[in-house]
């Protein structure tokens, strides 16, 4: 899909938002989420070739653990962002946060290994 087309798909999600806020205040947020799904489904279709290529190119560089740490931080990251992003369009703020700091630590907790790993590395080279 063009970026055109998803850019008029977004203009006129925008519009009927405008439209049903003054006609329908209790509808917006269901024409919110319904946008939300719209463009994180489109954005998936248009990942999966992204995908298929970073894990063929991490599996020829024979880092696959490393590449798959890097592709859930990624999936974790945009998630938590997009997520967060619709909470606060809902006048959600403190649940935005809250979505935030917990994506946040997951992404800490899926460093831990690397970070091992690079102590274990360090120490192998302090002790030469």
């Amino acid at each position: 899909m063009s970026a055109v087309k998803i850019c008029g798909a977004g203009i006129l999600c925008l519009a009927a938002l405008l439209c049903v806020k003054s006609l329908r205040e209790n509808y917006a947020p269901l024409l919110r989420f319904a946008s939300a799904v719209l463009f994180i489904g489109t954005a998936l279709s248009m990942l999966s070739p992204l995908v298929s290529f970073a894990d063929k190119t991490v599996e020829k560089s024979g880092l696959i653990e490393y590449g798959r740490i890097v592709m859930k931080a990624l999936g974790i990251s945009y998630l938590t962002q997009i997520t967060s992003g619709i909470c606060r369009d809902c006048g959600e703020n403190s649940i935005a946060g809250g979505v935030e700091t917990v994506g946040k630590i997951e992404l800490l907790l899926l460093a831990l290994p690397l970070f091992n790993e690079v102590l274990t590395a360090a120490e192998e080279m302090l002790s030469w």
